[in-house]
């Protein structure tokens, strides 16, 4: 092990680049426990079920910023390790062009957008909290955006410590401002989001006074805030799978609070509002070893270094693996306490336990997936990561929901993203290794060497 630290200065690159990136990643799915936990003890079953029927907002807007800023920030670590840090200072210019008028105008039409809560789940139990939820969420996205992706070139332009920090700042205050609106001052649900937004502004502030502050590490201009159709369609086309993994989790989010009331009730959508959080976070953390490992492949990428950019990636699934089965045991053996972290009654923890057994099965093939599709997207294969990844959401997911609870009632609820993933992740290793490496080759391979023995013996 100490020759691995002394020795291979790309796994030190890897441990500098995702460390920081999961530990943000990690900070941002404790916001939502955080959310969930102060509404859970603030504002009881029906409060934890309003914000998990809103909260695919809130996951919309991270996917537009996750997008626009992973798709400008990995042209601009190509282009670093190509050395045109010109065409590197468009791509940022182009970025901060189209995310802020995109958060003002989103905010703007958030009154409209909110009413959408009444089709995906929520009943007039708990209508009004969920709308309210999502109209505030709503309105303040443009810092949510904003930060999402200054944050994103950060991590790709060796600035990921500073990014971790102002990730952990805007978890300090979104804890501090939950407990007093929560708790303190009982506003419920609308409180929490509340909290978050105040939270997301002044992650907002901190994102963009490091770069006020000249600290960038590309040729940036004024001139550069030209916008150009060509430079806002690779950033868009770039980002797909970011915003897919976003739109990933969205969905998921919402076919679950749909399925799981038609099988199981205001109960069951609490339960899976506990769920969700936990889920969240092995995505977001599993999200920090997909983009650890971006930097590294794209400027690779850039520089032409095959066999490094290959080893970044054998490392970030190593990561994704040990973490998935450490996660997995952690949930089964801890799931009493997640329940009554939540609050939760004796008739939700019941539900509670058994869904987060089954959810937990996934946990290592949605690692593994997700390496995959950001490994594709970082080395420029986008189109390939996005064609997984909206697979993934739009195909797999769906019918994994439709079809098990047909079978198995809740538990196939609970089933679905397990299933789903391990054939995703399948799919994606078939079209990620080269097809000497390629696991249905070599088993094709080994089968028709198996029949020619059997033909030679016959013979």
């Amino acid at each position: 092990m100490r020759k691995i630290f002394t020795l291979n200065k790309d796994f030190r690159g890897f441990l500098s680049y995702t460390v920081p990136a999961a530990i943000s990643m990690l900070l941002s799915g404790i916001y939502i426990l955080v959310d969930g936990l102060f509404v859970g003890w603030g504002a009881g079953t029906e409060g934890l079920a309003a914000i998990n029927v809103a909260y695919p907002f809130a996951c919309l807007y991270l996917g537009i910023g996750e997008m626009l800023g992973n798709g400008s920030a990995i042209t601009i670590a190509y282009c670093r390790g190509r050395d045109k840090l010109r065409t590197a200072g468009l791509f940022f210019g182009n970025l901060i062009f189209i995310m802020i008028p995109l958060g003002i105008i989103l905010g703007a039409v958030s009154p409209l957008t909110s009413r959408l809560v009444g089709l995906m789940g929520a009943d007039e139990a708990i209508f009004a909290s969920a709308r309210n939820y999502a109209l505030i969420v709503s309105g303040g996205c443009v810092f949510q955006i904003v930060t999402c992706s200054l944050l994103a070139v950060m991590r790709h332009t060796k600035a990921q410590y500073s990014a971790m920090f102002i990730m952990l700042a805007g978890l300090i205050a979104n804890i501090v401002l939950d407990y007093w609106m929560v708790i303190a001052m009982k506003w419920g649900v609308e409180g929490s989001a509340w909290a978050t937004i105040l939270a997301q502004l002044i992650t907002c502030i901190l994102a963009v006074g490091y770069f006020v502050r000249g600290k960038i590490k590309i040729r940036f201009r004024f001139a550069h805030l030209r916008p150009y159709a060509s430079i806002l369609g690779k950033i868009m086309l770039t980002g797909l799978p970011s915003f897919g993994l976003q739109l990933a989790a969205t969905l998921v989010i919402l076919l679950h609070n749909i399925f799981a009331g038609i099988y199981g009730g205001l109960t069951a959508i609490a339960a899976y509002a506990i769920i969700a959080s936990v889920v969240e976070v092995v995505m977001l953390m599993d999200g920090g070893f997909s983009t650890g490992i971006q930097p590294l492949v794209s400027f690779f990428n850039g520089t032409g270094e095959r066999t490094r950019r290959k080893r970044i990636f054998r490392y970030g699934m190593l990561a994704a693996l040990i973490f998935g089965v450490i996660a997995m045991i952690a949930t089964i053996w801890g799931r009493a306490l997640i329940a009554r972290a939540f609050n939760a009654t004796p008739e939700l923890a019941a539900i509670t336990f058994r869904g987060l057994i089954l959810s937990s099965f996934g946990f290592v093939s949605l690692g593994l997936f997700q390496v995959m599709c950001a490994y594709l997207q970082a080395k420029g294969r986008h189109t390939l990561s996005s064609i997984l990844i909206y697979t993934d959401c739009l195909v797999a997911m769906p019918l994994a929901l439709v079809i098990l609870p047909l079978f198995f009632k809740l538990d196939g609820v609970w089933l679905a993203m397990p299933v789903s993933k391990l054939v995703m992740m399948a799919a994606a290793a078939m079209v990620t290794f080269r097809w000497k490496d390629n696991p249905a080759a070599l088993i094709r391979r080994k089968l028709l060497i198996t029949k020619k023995i059997v033909k030679m013996l016959w013979m």
